[in-house]
């Protein structure tokens, strides 16, 4: 799909045996409080697909790129297909483009991975959802009850000394966010009495 979708409901469906995603945007997604709803979608590679690709495809009067107000509620995820390569079953990547007042609430993915939703703070987390547990790398999507709390990519660790600090641990987790965190002295382990 390569379009403007705003105020619209897309409900009921019944969605399977798909190449890509039950429901999906690749070009030029401009998307604003649009209503994502009770979907069942099985033997796909994905429940949704979103992204902020533009190219040719676009045309020559591309609309803004935006996922803005949009509700993804009570869809449901099962038999999950196989590409080849690990997926998370729910996948929006709308690079620095405008993400912002997105719920994801009472979606149900199973057991199976769940999403990864790039940028994260775009994203409400509303309850009710089930999936997976994180897998870094993969999906980002930690159930909080009213927020979404994740990690963007696998987190690397290292050990620095900083002079005045004592050991620190710089924690890095993709898209420029670093931390810097005092790592307390090794415990002390007494044998015996």
């Amino acid at each position: 799909m390569v379009a403007t979708l705003a105020n619209a409901t897309v409900a009921d469906n019944m969605i399977s045996n798909v190449g890509r995603a039950g429901v999906a945007s690749y070009y030029c997604a401009s998307w604003t409080s649009d209503v994502i709803r009770a979907h069942q979608v099985s033997a796909a590679p994905t429940l949704v697909t979103l992204s902020a690709a533009t190219g040719a495809f676009c045309g020559t009067t591309r609309p803004p790129i935006l996922l803005s107000g949009n509700q993804f509620i009570g869809n449901a995820f099962r038999n999950g297909i196989s590409t080849g390569v690990p997926l998370a079953r729910m996948f929006v990547n709308m690079g620095s483009e405008t993400v912002t007042g997105n719920l994801l609430q009472n979606n149900d993915f199973g057991q199976d991975n769940g999403p990864f939703l790039l940028p994260l703070p775009g994203f409400i987390d509303g309850g009710g959802n089930i999936c997976g547990p994180v897998v870094p790398g993969l999906t980002n999507f930690v159930r909080s009850g009213n927020q979404i709390v994740g990690n963007l990519s696998r987190p690397t660790i290292t050990r620095t000394s900083t002079t005045g600090l004592g050991p620190t641990a710089t924690i890095s987790v993709g898209l420029g966010r670093n931390w810097d965190l005092p790592v307390p002295p090794p415990a002390t382990r007494v044998v015996g009495r």
